[in-house]
């Protein structure tokens, strides 16, 4: 059975689509997280993120785009537009989704963005679920607005 768990978990470290979940799910124990998220919009948001199941890197494109020529259209960084691009285009809810953070985990600010995303996508406090839920989905309906899907 832990060679078989081993085995499913080399399988996400090395799959493309998951390279985003692979960066804060550690272990092979099941997350909690998503029961925690009561929205079912926000839930599902937050379930095709965590998947890659989602249009925000422009990966479904016809034709297919290289992932480094992926450049955000919604910004001027000329930044890779991937998961953890931090487009201008979400920097009003960013900044409210972080500051609702940080008024309950004062020395949230201070982490790396690595710890960052782990500290957000492992954690099964409500409180934290209930904003990185709306979070997400706030983000998705602003892209879907400008991209008219």
């Amino acid at each position: 059975m832990i060679a078989f768990k081993n085995h499913q978990f080399d399988m996400i470290r090395s799959d493309r689509k998951l390279q985003f979940y692979s960066t804060f799910k550690t272990d092979q124990s099941i997350s909690l997280q998503l029961e925690l998220i009561k929205n079912v919009y926000h839930r599902q948001s937050v379930a095709k993120l965590r998947s890659g199941n989602h249009t925000l890197t422009g990966r479904h494109c016809v034709p297919k785009i290289p992932e480094d020529l992926r450049i955000c259209q919604n910004c001027s960084s000329s930044e890779v537009e991937n998961v953890i691009h931090k487009c201008n285009s979400y920097k009003c809810i960013r900044k409210t989704f972080f500051n609702d953070i940080i008024l309950k985990y004062l020395d949230f600010n201070t982490l790396s963005e690595g710890d960052k995303i782990l500290f957000l996508f492992n954690n099964i406090d409500p409180f934290i679920c209930k904003k990185l839920g709306n979070f997400i989905f706030e983000a998705f309906q602003k892209r879907k607005q400008r991209s008219g899907f």
